[in-house]
């Protein structure tokens, strides 16, 4: 991987090992931006750092000793939805032009979360066997094992079934609310384990979270997670001396950072509405918003490089199910810190070339293998391929294919 960081100043001593996504190891290309040196925020004073920071609406953003990476301290956010959120103001702006010109340049955030307490008490509930969430039926007591899947829509209890709009057991849910599949919810964030029943352990590692219907950008299936934020989606806002630039319902994926208990959250220049019409960019404020009422921290602003090619794992080949049966699908990419969109195709020879998005997918066929010519009662499988992109647009997509044969 090559991804190359420039710290924004947000402090004091900046390790410069923080380059690396997961492990910390600094990049053998780190160098300084064409635009010249950026100052960082660390967790320094914010006398030092250069920043002033303040409230949106109720929201507000304030200096908090209690949590830290790098530095002494770090930014405490308290937001309220998209219009109640932190400020962080520049005494001097940044010239972030060089940067946004970057095919592969990114905002970089280096942040910690609260357990969710939505999901905490929806969790116990579980566990006790009691009713169904938000919009669901009677809890299951003594529930199976939730399927693959991410934290499952908040439908009802019962086993995490596939299609089944199950709780949070997990499963690829197609109930409404933090659904995965096809459903009308969003992906679980970067596989968190599904909750368990009373009677049954949780699910598989999940999917990562979700960008549009059916959790459809992600980050990979099975990334390390310990905690579930009820923030799902970030509004970022640029405000420069030539406008103020929108990164608007941006999908929460958390990346491992190599400091325990926090993770780095990548929103692509690309993501941010008409920036790149402006012929430059000099920032003086960032507004940062969550998508619910919450509460996290900002260890670091900087702004990084990922040109980190798309991968994705060989999938499960050879399958075989009988004509009605669900059968499920899962993709495994990694791409940096890119969100991941997945796209699937169940039948290459029908011309339809995007069936189900997310990285899990179910799909049930309704007619079974023709024989292959000449061979009678040999079936022919249908072809499966999924293609999985970054958000931006900006790395070569990758795809794998499956053969799976159905049986009348």
């Amino acid at each position: 991987m090559k991804r190359r960081t420039w710290p924004l100043r947000l402090g004091g001593a900046l390790v410069v090992g923080l380059g690396c996504l997961v492990l910390g190891a600094p990049s053998a290309n780190s160098q300084k931006p064409a635009g010249g040196n950026l100052d960082r925020y660390g967790g320094a004073a914010a006398k030092v750092e250069g920043i002033l920071l303040g409230g949106w609406g109720s929201g507000m953003a304030r200096e908090d000793r209690e949590f830290r990476t790098t530095g002494d301290g770090s930014i405490r956010v308290e937001t309220d939805g998209y219009y109640s959120g932190a400020r962080v103001q520049y005494l001097q702006a940044k010239d972030l032009t060089a940067q946004k010109a970057d095919a592969f340049g990114l905002i970089e955030l280096t942040m910690r979360f609260k357990p969710g307490v939505i999901r905490q008490r929806r969790q116990q509930q579980l566990q006790q066997g009691g009713a169904g969430g938000l919009g669901g039926g009677p809890g299951g007591i003594g529930g199976a094992a939730g399927g693959i899947g991410g934290l499952g829509g908040f439908g009802g209890g019962g086993p995490g079934g596939i299609r089944s709009g199950s709780g949070l057991e997990g499963g690829a849910s197609a109930g409404a609310g933090f659904g995965s599949g096809p459903g009308s919810g969003f992906g679980g964030i970067g596989g968190n384990s599904g909750f368990a029943g009373a009677g049954g352990p949780g699910g598989a590692m999940g999917d990562p979270g979700g960008f549009g219907p059916g959790g459809g950008f992600g980050g990979g299936v099975g990334s390390a997670q310990t905690i579930s934020p009820d923030t799902r989606r970030l509004k970022v806002m640029l405000v420069c001396q030539e406008g103020t630039f929108v990164a608007s319902n941006f999908p929460l994926v958390l990346q491992p950072s190599s400091e325990e208990g926090w993770f780095v959250v990548g929103v692509p220049f690309v993501a941010f509405k008409g920036l790149e019409k402006a012929r430059s960019a000099h920032l003086r404020e960032i507004r940062i918003f969550g998508d619910t009422k919450d509460t996290f921290w900002i260890g670091q602003i900087r702004t990084a490089v990922d040109d980190e090619p798309i991968q994705v794992e060989p999938l499960d080949d050879d399958q075989q199910a009988v004509v009605g049966e669900p059968i499920e699908f899962a993709a495994v990419a990694t791409g940096g810190l890119s969100p991941l969109q997945y796209s699937w195709d169940f039948d290459r020879s029908d011309g339809i070339q995007e069936d189900a998005i997310g990285p899990i997918a179910v799909w049930v066929y309704n007619q079974a293998s023709k024989d292959v010519p000449g061979s009678p009662g040999e079936l022919q499988p249908f072809q499966v391929t999924v293609t999985v992109r970054d958000l931006g647009g900006a790395k070569k997509p990758a795809l794998q294919t499956a053969n799976v044969t159905i049986n009348p």
